[in-house]
């Protein structure tokens, strides 16, 4: 066994060698995307509206974006508290936000004396940005579950539907287990 994986390692560095000094290896010419498969917004426990994430980095040179909040997509109706953001650390959150997006995007309610603000689904938001060949955003999810008091992280990225946590026996089940549900 050794000696066959010498000669495997000998084969790949020869070859890699000869890729390297001699011209016909020369593979057609690559191209590098920038990129984030894990970001949080308000979905979850991020502490920015997507929009002005998503748009951070278009405006920074990415090439696609996944928000990948935990156990949830970016779909239906969610409203949060104006302060949500600024709990987590936002500075001038819906301030800022009206000032990129304006009064005719943003919805906001008074509820409880408090000010909410609906958060855009992927849907709507996702076609303000999506440009083919310069940037693309790519439904996700953290697929967040525990085994006993272990927190346990799967990202499911360029998903049709939401996966719900699958448990397991062990924190290797469990892993597995998610894995096999993406």
């Amino acid at each position: 066994m050794p000696r066959m994986l010498t000669t495997v390692v000998l084969f790949i560095v020869s070859g890699f060698t000869a890729c390297v000094v001699g011209t016909s290896c020369q593979a057609d010419e690559g191209h590098w995307y920038k990129g984030n498969l894990h970001t949080h917004s308000l979905w979850s426990d991020g502490n920015d509206f997507p929009e002005m994430i998503v748009d951070w980095y278009v405006q920074q040179g990415y090439d696609f974006l996944s928000l990948s909040d935990h156990n949830i997509l970016s779909r239906g109706e969610k409203w949060v508290g104006e302060e949500l953001g600024p709990k987590r650390g936002a500075i001038d959150g819906l301030k800022r936000y009206l000032a990129r997006f304006g009064d005719d995007w943003v919805e906001t309610r008074e509820k409880d004396g408090k000010t909410e603000i609906r958060l855009k689904t992927l849907e709507e938001f996702g076609p303000m940005f999506d440009k083919p060949g310069e940037f693309l955003m790519i439904q996700a999810e953290e697929i967040t579950d525990h085994f006993g008091s272990l927190p346990i992280h799967v990202n499911a990225n360029n998903i049709a539907e939401l996966i719900r946590p699958q448990g397991g026996g062990s924190v290797r089940e469990t892993i597995a287990n998610n894995l096999i549900a993406v």
